[in-house]
Protein backbone atom coordinates (compact mmCIF):
# COMPACT_ATOMS: atom_id res chain seq x y z
CA UNK A 1 0.00 0.00 0.00
CA UNK A 2 1.36 3.21 -1.10
CA UNK A 3 1.22 6.29 0.92
CA UNK A 4 -0.54 9.10 0.11
CA UNK A 5 0.79 12.70 -0.53
CA UNK A 6 0.03 15.19 1.91
CA UNK A 7 -2.04 17.18 -0.45
CA UNK A 8 -4.54 14.32 -1.33
CA UNK A 9 -5.03 14.28 2.99
CA UNK A 10 -5.58 17.96 2.95
CA UNK A 11 -8.15 17.94 0.16
CA UNK A 12 -10.01 15.03 1.84
CA UNK A 13 -9.51 15.95 5.20
CA UNK A 14 -11.77 19.66 3.92
CA UNK A 15 -14.61 17.50 3.08
CA UNK A 16 -15.54 15.88 6.85
CA UNK A 17 -17.82 17.50 9.32
CA UNK A 18 -16.23 18.92 13.04
CA UNK A 19 -17.50 15.75 14.69
CA UNK A 20 -15.60 13.38 12.15
CA UNK A 21 -12.38 15.37 12.25
CA UNK A 22 -12.61 15.54 15.99
CA UNK A 23 -13.41 11.71 15.66
CA UNK A 24 -10.16 10.97 14.01
CA UNK A 25 -7.93 13.34 15.64
CA UNK A 26 -8.79 11.75 18.76
CA UNK A 27 -8.48 8.08 17.54
CA UNK A 28 -4.82 9.56 15.72
CA UNK A 29 -3.79 10.64 19.45
CA UNK A 30 -4.39 7.51 20.94
CA UNK A 31 -2.19 5.65 19.21
CA UNK A 32 1.33 7.21 20.04
CA UNK A 33 2.44 9.29 22.82
CA UNK A 34 4.07 11.71 20.54
CA UNK A 35 0.61 12.57 18.34
CA UNK A 36 -0.41 13.45 21.60
CA UNK A 37 2.10 15.71 22.90
CA UNK A 38 1.72 18.03 19.58
CA UNK A 39 -1.98 17.80 19.72
CA UNK A 40 -1.72 19.63 23.53
CA UNK A 41 0.82 21.84 21.87
CA UNK A 42 -1.40 22.97 19.11
CA UNK A 43 -3.98 22.95 21.20
CA UNK A 44 -2.59 25.00 24.37
CA UNK A 45 0.76 26.24 23.66
CA UNK A 46 0.73 27.38 20.28
CA UNK A 47 0.38 30.91 20.67
CA UNK A 48 2.59 31.20 23.62
CA UNK A 49 5.72 29.04 22.75
CA UNK A 50 7.63 31.28 24.94
CA UNK A 51 5.90 29.76 28.07
CA UNK A 52 6.16 26.03 26.15
CA UNK A 53 9.86 26.62 26.28
CA UNK A 54 9.39 27.95 29.67
CA UNK A 55 8.45 24.46 30.67
CA UNK A 56 10.90 22.77 28.63
CA UNK A 57 14.06 24.71 30.42
CA UNK A 58 12.23 23.83 33.59
CA UNK A 59 12.42 20.05 32.69
CA UNK A 60 15.99 20.96 31.42
CA UNK A 61 17.08 21.76 34.73
CA UNK A 62 15.23 19.41 36.34
CA UNK A 63 16.98 16.67 35.35
CA UNK A 64 20.23 18.16 35.23
CA UNK A 65 19.93 18.70 39.19
CA UNK A 66 18.47 14.73 39.52
CA UNK A 67 22.19 13.98 37.29
CA UNK A 68 23.88 10.75 39.34
CA UNK A 69 27.98 11.58 40.59
CA UNK A 70 29.04 8.76 38.33
CA UNK A 71 30.04 10.39 34.98
CA UNK A 72 29.28 6.91 33.68
CA UNK A 73 25.55 7.16 34.88
CA UNK A 74 24.97 10.05 33.35
CA UNK A 75 25.32 9.35 29.93
CA UNK A 76 21.87 7.78 29.72
CA UNK A 77 19.91 10.40 31.52
CA UNK A 78 21.63 13.24 29.33
CA UNK A 79 20.93 11.50 25.64
CA UNK A 80 17.11 10.87 27.03
CA UNK A 81 17.06 14.61 27.57
CA UNK A 82 18.59 15.73 24.41
CA UNK A 83 15.90 13.57 22.97
CA UNK A 84 13.28 15.16 24.59
CA UNK A 85 14.66 18.49 23.92
CA UNK A 86 14.73 17.13 19.92
CA UNK A 87 10.94 16.16 20.11
CA UNK A 88 9.72 19.59 21.55
CA UNK A 89 11.70 21.80 18.90
CA UNK A 90 10.47 19.66 16.36
CA UNK A 91 6.66 20.94 17.87
CA UNK A 92 8.04 24.55 18.00
CA UNK A 93 9.91 24.48 14.96
CA UNK A 94 10.83 28.29 15.72
CA UNK A 95 14.39 29.03 14.81
CA UNK A 96 14.96 31.36 17.46
CA UNK A 97 13.50 29.08 20.13
CA UNK A 98 15.83 26.31 19.22
CA UNK A 99 19.00 28.49 19.70
CA UNK A 100 17.65 29.92 23.19
CA UNK A 101 16.93 26.00 24.42
CA UNK A 102 20.12 24.42 22.77
CA UNK A 103 21.86 27.56 24.33
CA UNK A 104 20.99 26.78 27.49
CA UNK A 105 21.31 23.23 27.60
CA UNK A 106 24.96 23.89 26.82
CA UNK A 107 24.98 26.58 29.93
CA UNK A 108 23.46 24.13 31.96
CA UNK A 109 25.94 21.34 30.80
CA UNK A 110 29.00 23.66 31.99
CA UNK A 111 27.19 24.99 35.10
CA UNK A 112 27.49 21.23 36.25
CA UNK A 113 31.18 21.14 35.05
CA UNK A 114 30.07 17.42 33.05
CA UNK A 115 32.76 18.87 30.67
CA UNK A 116 35.93 17.98 32.47
CA UNK A 117 35.33 14.52 32.34
CA UNK A 118 37.32 12.18 30.02
CA UNK A 119 34.54 10.22 29.23
CA UNK A 120 33.94 10.56 25.25
CA UNK A 121 30.48 9.75 25.17
CA UNK A 122 29.66 12.50 27.59
CA UNK A 123 31.42 14.90 25.85
CA UNK A 124 30.00 14.27 22.16
CA UNK A 125 26.80 15.12 24.09
CA UNK A 126 27.90 18.84 24.76
CA UNK A 127 29.36 18.86 21.08
CA UNK A 128 27.01 17.94 19.18
CA UNK A 129 24.53 20.23 20.73
CA UNK A 130 26.87 23.16 21.06
CA UNK A 131 27.34 22.64 17.22
CA UNK A 132 23.75 22.71 16.49
CA UNK A 133 23.39 25.62 18.69
CA UNK A 134 25.77 27.38 16.15
CA UNK A 135 23.93 25.84 13.35
CA UNK A 136 21.06 27.13 14.30
CA UNK A 137 22.02 30.75 15.81
CA UNK A 138 23.60 31.04 11.95
CA UNK A 139 19.90 30.66 10.88
CA UNK A 140 18.90 33.67 12.61
CA UNK A 141 18.88 37.81 11.76
CA UNK A 142 21.86 39.45 12.35
CA UNK A 143 21.06 41.20 15.34
CA UNK A 144 20.08 38.54 16.93
CA UNK A 145 22.78 35.67 16.03
CA UNK A 146 25.03 38.80 17.49
CA UNK A 147 22.85 38.46 21.11
CA UNK A 148 23.22 34.91 21.11
CA UNK A 149 26.84 34.10 19.70
CA UNK A 150 27.60 36.49 23.22
CA UNK A 151 25.59 34.29 25.11
CA UNK A 152 27.40 31.36 23.54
Amino acid sequence: METPKLNTLKKELQHLSIQELTAHLTRLAKYKVENKEFLNFLLFYQHDTDQYINEIKGIVTETFDELPYSDYSKIKPLRKLVRIINKHLKFVSDKKQDAELLIFFCHKYIEKQIYRTKLKALQSIFIRQFVRSQKSIEKLDEDLQFDYNRDM
